[in-house]
Order: structure tokens, then sequence, then C-alpha cells
């Protein structure tokens, strides 16, 4: 047999010894790097990798903060020369000697062992996105955490010196980093092994046993805290659950009188509550009991679609390691537990946001058209009626799909209309048919009034009388400056006027895009300050859940519509205390404590959804488009992360089936 290459022919065995030396060339090419260390003597190789590993560790050891020049003026004779400002440099640097030892041993062998590069192309376009957004978030993160601003790291040479040694230096340990990480996926990827729990999860009746074994576990969480778990909205959805006045009553303009019902808390997860407290209530059951009933309930539906998503995980996935991880993590996370059983709509949310991605997979990756086109509908349905925002994860999310797969066009744009339909409905027709108010628009303004009340914070001085007026038709001007919080905009929002029609809006964005060109430094800085705990790890507090619980039981009673409380016999006291020791062992434990920062979940996701991306895996590529999308909801929200963890707390529940998904292919 004979190949042509257009000039001369080939014979089979040089056409081999062709492909075979291309080849070998190749893995000696990177064989070869990782035997630069193993060479005698010096080589430009060695001598790059030395300086990034002194850069690096250099990177880790400065300190943020400035070091003043009369601190260092006293070490020199000659003040006015050179030399007390790069010594300000090196006053900067306070690394410990052994920690700095440990850093330079670490850094040595870790670039040895990853030097080997992954080329160009997706992968690598991966691998760059994802050390740009790292280093970039650790760098702000730190500053603004520790700091309160972004100016310390830029004020005077020197600063911008340290500022950029040290972006440097987080840019060359994430490349390596998350150049180890493609390395090991693809491996990973390609070297699939036969899990010892696979036949566990072939047993007929496998789901109703993980269905039973969660509802067992959270049951002891509900007896430690019974009735349930209260957070800051829960009196709120109970006052308007029985038509109370609330503060939130004062945000809008009530469309009928007497009605203190608003759709702020979804109107659905309201009348739920609303119905199982007056069914309980009939039967002679007073208030403590309804709530428990309550959150018995939320229990069983979060129960049934997390067995659900665990057996599609591992039957339809093939990862029944992952089903099996999935299955301990809900049952061991405080999160869980404590979520599956709180009054809020957060609970419900999170758990219809799996199940619509859980069923939008399926759709897209098996034959089962029928099945899995009405799983997809009825939970989209639920994440638009549980949450405002879930409009937009549901309808960008098929709107994406129209473009990645435009067989089936036909489908996403029958269910974008009919979600277009329902919400127009519901907001435009049954809404003002109750007399219920939808909502205010201050909900989806959090980031341009944190940027404007920030900005007149620290340039007020320049704010001319018309842009004074323009802001104050719609938010307080007076008060702006003392109420701003840098991390959560409520204070900010709570300002706003509800008598603001659309042209006091429309004036106000006019003067708020001109004070951007002004100051777009400010800008910047207060959305990073209000989110930047989405990328940066810091540990959430979980024991403020119990804390907040007792808290708002006591303020959902204060008016004597309610009686709440738990119960404080010694056996439940103490119950709760070994919880309290359980939240601190994961809140302190190194390594596991990284499961309690909100950052980590956003970052399993970013990381999964560019994966997806660069590997043209368009099915795993939607999914992760779900979370990434509430994820985007989550950064035009109020609060940053650092405080509340609720609002990613659909990441949290659908981590495992992430990582399920994330090693599998179509």
């Amino acid at each position: 047999m004979r190949f042509t290459n257009g000039r001369k022919p080939i014979t089979v065995s040089k056409f081999y010894q062709g492909v075979l030396h291309k080849m070998y060339k190749k893995e000696d090419k990177k064989s070869n790097r990782k035997r630069i260390f193993k060479e005698d003597g010096l080589n430009w190789q060695k001598i790059v990798l030395s300086g990034k590993v002194l850069w690096t560790v250099i990177s880790f050891s400065l300190n943020y903060g400035i070091v003043e020049r009369e601190t260092v003026e006293r070490n020199f004779e000659k003040i006015y020369s050179f030399l007390p400002d790069i010594s300000v440099f090196f006053n900067g640097i306070d690394a410990q000697p052994l920690t700095t030892l440990f850093l330079l041993w670490f850094f040595v062998k870790y670039y040895k062992s990853s030097d080997a590069g992954i080329g160009y192309g997706k992968k690598r376009f991966t691998v760059e996105m994802l050390t740009l957004i790292a280093s970039i978030s650790l760098f702000t993160g730190t500053a603004i955490y520790k700091y309160e601003s972004l100016d310390i790291l830029f004020l005077g040479k020197i600063q911008c010196v340290k500022s950029f040694i040290i972006v440097g230096g987080y840019y060359l340990f994430f490349q390596k980093l998350f150049t180890i990480m493609t390395n090991e996926y693809d491996k990973l990827m390609n070297n699939r092994k036969t899990c010892f729990s696979i036949h566990f999860f072939e047993k007929k009746y496998v789901g109703l046993l993980v269905f039973i074994t969660l509802l067992v576990l959270w049951g002891g969480t509900l007896f430690v805290y019974y009735p349930a778990m209260f957070m800051g909205d829960t009196e709120d959805i109970l006052y308007m659950a029985f038509n109370y006045p609330t503060g939130l009553t004062d945000s809008v303009l009530l469309p009928r009188k007497g009605v203190y019902l608003t759709n702020h808390h979804p109107v659905l997860y309201t009348g739920f509550v609303r119905i199982i407290m007056d069914i309980v209530r009939k039967f002679g059951g007073g208030d403590i009991y309804s709530i428990f009933i309550c959150a018995i309930v939320q229990c069983v539906v979060s129960a049934g679609i997390l067995s659900y998503s665990c057996i599609y995980c591992a039957r339809e996935l093939k990862k029944p390691c992952v089903a099996t991880f999935a299955l301990i993590f809900w049952a061991i996370c405080p999160w869980i537990s404590k979520y599956a059983i709180m009054i809020s709509k957060d609970t419900l949310f999170a758990g219809f946001i799996l199940l619509f991605g859980v069923n939008l997979h399926g759709l897209l990756n098996s034959a089962k058209k029928t099945k899995y086109s009405f799983g997809v509908l009825l939970p989209a349905l639920m994440v638009l009626l549980l949450r405002k925002n879930g409009l937009y994860i549901v309808q960008f999310t098929f709107i994406f799909l129209l473009f990645l797969y435009r067989k089936y066009w036909k489908q996403w744009f029958v269910y974008i209309v009919l979600i277009i339909l329902i919400q127009f409905g519901f907001s435009n027709i049954i809404l003002p048919a109750a007399g219920i108010a939808d909502g205010s628009v201050r909900e989806a303004l959090s980031i341009p009034f944190q940027q404007t009340a920030r900005y007149i914070q620290k340039y007020g001085d320049e704010v001319t009388e018309q842009e004074r007026e323009a802001v104050n038709a719609v938010l307080r001007y007076d008060v702006l400056a003392k109420i701003y919080l840098s991390d959560v905009s409520d204070p900010v929002k709570d300002t706003f006027r509800i008598d603001a029609d659309n042209k006091d809006l429309i004036n106000y964005f006019k003067v708020w895009f001109a004070m951007f060109w002004k100051h777009p430094g400010t800008y910047v800085a207060a959305t990073m300050s209000n989110y930047y705990g989405y990328f940066y790890p810091i540990v959430n507090d979980v024991q403020k859940l119990y804390r907040t619980s007792v808290g708002s039981m006591y303020n959902a009673g204060r008016d004597g519509y309610f009686e709440f409380s738990n119960v404080y016999d010694e056996v439940h006291v103490w119950l709760r205390d070994l919880c309290s020791l359980y939240d601190m062992i994961w809140m302190k434990t190194p390594v596991i404590n990284i499961l309690m920062t909100s950052a980590f979940y956003v970052w399993v996701v970013l990381t999964g959804w560019l994966m997806k991306l660069g590997r043209g895996d368009k099915c795993g590529f939607a999914f992760m488009l779900v979370f990434g999308l509430t994820t985007l909801t989550a950064l035009a929200g109020p609060c940053n992360a650092i405080d509340y963890e609720r609002y990613i707390y659909p990441l949290i529940l659908g981590f495992p089936i992430i990582l399920g998904v994330l090693f599998y292919e179509e």
C-alpha cells in the first residue's frame, strides 16, 4: 500500500516512521523541560524558572500596606537620596523566615512538576482566562477585605511597583495551578475506572433509600432546631401571608387599600406558608406546630429533588462515585440541613434550579425527549415564580440554547414565548386583579445605587445642584454619604422614593452616567467592594444561621400576631451546642473550611463552564450555564457573599452534580 503527498509516493513503513518521529519529538520536548533541573550547570531555562519562583515567593510575601518614608529615614544619613525610597519597598516584605523557606521549597517543587505546558487553543484560553480572573480576584479581594479600598494599591510609585509584582506573582502561580488542573482533568477523563458503588445505584429502590436517608438525617436537625429555622425575611413572609403590614409595605405604592401583600417575596411561597398554617390551625395546631409542618414539607420536596438528581448522576452520567459523594455531602454539610428546614424561598428555589439543570442536561443528552421536556418546563416555571430574578436565569438559558442547538430552535422558541406569556400574565393580570403590588424597581438597582452613594461620599463637593436634584428625586440625597455601607446596598435602597416615576429614573441615570466619566474608579471600587466575596474566599459564619433564627422568631412575635420559640430544655440546648461545635469544625478545619466559602462554589461553576467551553461539550456547557446565570443574578443582588451565602445556595446544593457533569462528556 502506498500513500501520496502530491509529489512523491510514501511507503507505509516510512509513513508510520514519520508519525512516530513527530510523536517522540513532541514527547522529548516535554520530557526535556522536566529534566531541566537534573542537568548539570546553569542554562537559560533554569534561570527563567528560578526567576519565576523568586517572583512568586516575593509576591506572596509582600504586605499591601503603605510604609511611610519617615519610618525608614532614620536608618539613612542622606535622607534625600533615592536609597530610603528603595528601603520603603523592602520594608513592605514581612514574611517570616521559616514561612519564606517553606514558600521557596513549595514553589520550586511546584514549578518543576508543572513546567510542561498544554499548548495553544481552547484549553490554553481556558487556563489564561481562569488565571486572569483568579489573580485579579485575589489581588483586589485582599485589598478590599483588609483596607476596604483599592486606593491603597496605587498611592505612589512604590505602591504601584508592589502592585505590579504582586499581580505578576499571582499570575505565575495561578497559571501553573490551572495548567496542572487541566492536565489532571484530561487524565481523569481519559482513564475511566469502574467505581465500587456502581452496583449499589443499579438497585431498583435505591432512589427511595436515598430519599429516606436524607429525610432521617435532616429530621435530626429539625428536632434540634424545632420547630424550624428562621432568617431575616421570614418575619415579612409570615406577615404578608396573613396580610399584616410590614416594612416592605412602604417600599411600593399599594394598588388596593388594605392589601399589604407584595411580590417582593414570591406570592407562591407566601401562599404555600399560609395554606399549610391554615390547614394545621383548623386541626387545632398552633403557630409552632404549623411552621414545623411547613419545614417538613420543604424537606420532603428537597429530598425528592436531590434523590432524583443523585440517581441521574449515577445512572445517566455514569458517575456512581460522584453520586455517593453527593449523598454524603447533602447529609453532612451544615448548610444543606439548615436550609432544608429554613422558612425561606431560597430553599425551594435552589432545589428547582438544580432540577431545571438536571432535566435540561437529560433533555440535551437523552433520546427520551418527551420525558425531559416536561421535566424542564415544570421546574423552569417554579424557578420563575419562586424568585423574581429567576426569569433571567430561565429566559437567557433558552436564548443561549437557540444558538447552541439550532436544530431544535422551535422548541426553545416555544419555551421562550411561554415563559414570557406566563410572566406577563402573572405580573400584569393576576397580581393587579388581586390588588397585589409586584415589588419595587429598587431591587434591580443595587449596583448603580451603591455607585452613586460612594461617589457622593467621596466627591460630594463636586456634585452640582442639578445633579443633586436628579439624584434626590430617586434617593434621599442628604443621607446617602452617611448610611453607605460598602458590602450591602440595603441602607441605600431603603431611601428610594416610591413616587419616583420613569422620568425621574431617566434623569437619574443621565446624572449617573455623567458621574461615571468624572470618577470611573469610584464606580469600580463600589461594585468590587459589594461583590468581591463571590470570588475572594472568606469563610462564612455558619453559626450565624441559628443566631439569626432566634432573633427572627422574636421579631415575628413582637406585635402579638404569632408565637414562635425554640425548645430550651436541657436536651435541646446540649444538642444545639453540639451542632454549634460541629459548625465550628467545618469553619476552622484547614482544607475543609474552603467548603464554607461562597467563592469556592462560584469558582467551581466558572471553572466547569470554561472547561466545557474549551472541550466543545455543548450539553455540559448548557448545564453550567444555568448555574452561571444564577451567579450573575446574585452579583446583581444587594449583599456581598461574605455576609450572605444564600444567594449562591443553589450552587452549594448543586455542587456534587456539577462535579458529575464536569467529569462527563457527550
